[in-house]
């Protein structure tokens, strides 16, 4: 589990939904490296080694919010 307030460098095993998906392959869940809250890489899960903290999506959906970078640090659940 990870702490509420950590930063987040990799979400593992999930889905991109919004604008942009329409360039992935599949709808298979990827795995989303982040770098100063924007997405730095995607690719199938498992295809790349994890940096950072990882969340696992565990097949949720992840869309970009309305300003140029995400919330990269854990709210909790």
């Amino acid at each position: 589990m990870i702490d509420r307030g950590a930063l987040i460098g990799t979400v593992r095993a999930v889905r991109i939904a919004g604008p942009g998906r329409e360039f992935l392959i599949d709808d298979e869940p990827v795995d989303v490296h982040i770098v100063d809250g924007r997405i730095a890489d995607i690719a199938p899960t498992g295809a790349l080694a994890a940096h950072g903290e990882v969340l696992e999506a565990d097949g949720r959906g992840l869309s970009r919010g309305s300003g140029t970078t995400m919330s990269t640090r854990c709210s909790g659940r």
